[in-house]
């Protein structure tokens, strides 16, 4: 495994900027016992990601007491995928600082590290924003059903690979992939990354070291999201969930938002 050079002081910045995810400014600002709920939820995998980030640049082993067992495994592949994407920034560092001055990305951060703390940062916020989704869409009613997730990722992994031949259906799952509420979350968190992704997918030479950063990056990058996918599984029986106005309501397994 490649993974990123981080000094001690800045292994110390990055657990100290994780250990305060999300603000605690955030949780002032809750309206009612639900959004308060989900702030500690959140704050909860912010630690346990922050305990297993720490045993790894320690190298001792994780503190069992910190990470839930059922928990242990997302959280060391969350972890991973950070050292993957800081290692693709490190390499690819050049690349992507002229990638943003080519697309005129506003106010870009000036080191590897500032633009990866700036995307753990925009990503936390974005977990902590199912709460709030009038901000994101302007809709007060969000509903979020495992079992469509799931069926639209194995369509798209489908799509991808060229397995799908009807029209009508490639054009519902991209219209579903590319929907308008879809889309102001990607923009809104995930900009940022998704610049650097594509900087070095513009730019990386054939056989390049970034090519190879690249590469390592995208393959764990489907790894993640094919484990979370698996926890979406109709056969699992997974819970959905809605948010309206600060109220959350969670289906029974199996039940209303997972169908």
């Amino acid at each position: 495994m490649v993974v990123a050079i981080v000094s001690e002081a800045d292994q110390a910045e990055i657990l100290s900027y994780i250990d305060g995810l999300p603000p605690s400014e955030f949780l002032d600002q809750c309206s009612t016992s639900d959004r308060k709920k989900h702030w500690h939820e959140c704050k909860r995998t912010q630690q346990e990601l922050h305990a297993s980030l720490k045993a790894w640049f320690s190298g001792e082993p994780e503190p069992v007491n910190l990470i839930r067992p059922c928990r242990r495994e997302i959280i060391r592949m969350a972890r991973n995928r950070y050292l993957y994407l800081y290692a693709l920034i490190q390499e690819g560092w050049d690349e992507i600082k002229q990638y943003a001055e080519e697309v005129g990305y506003p106010n870009f951060p000036g080191s590897p590290k500032s633009t990866f703390l700036s995307i753990v940062d925009k990503e936390a916020a974005g977990h902590f924003a199912e709460a709030y989704p009038e901000l994101v869409t302007g809709n007060f009613y969000q509903e979020y059903s495992p079992g469509k997730e799931y069926k639209l990722f194995q369509d798209s992994k489908k799509l991808r690979a060229g397995k799908i031949k009807n029209q009508l259906k490639i054009d519902r799952i991209k219209k579903d992939l590319n929907s308008t509420a879809r889309m102001r979350w990607r923009w809104m968190f995930h900009q940022l990354q998704d610049i650097c992704i594509q900087a070095c997918r513009e730019k990386a030479r054939r056989g390049s070291d970034l090519e190879l950063r690249l590469r390592e990056y995208e393959n764990y990058e489907e790894r993640f999201a094919m484990k979370i996918m698996t926890q979406a599984r109709p056969g699992n029986r997974p819970q959905g969930f809605s948010w309206k106005k600060g109220e959350r309501n969670i289906s029974k397994r199996g039940g209303a938002y997972v169908s």
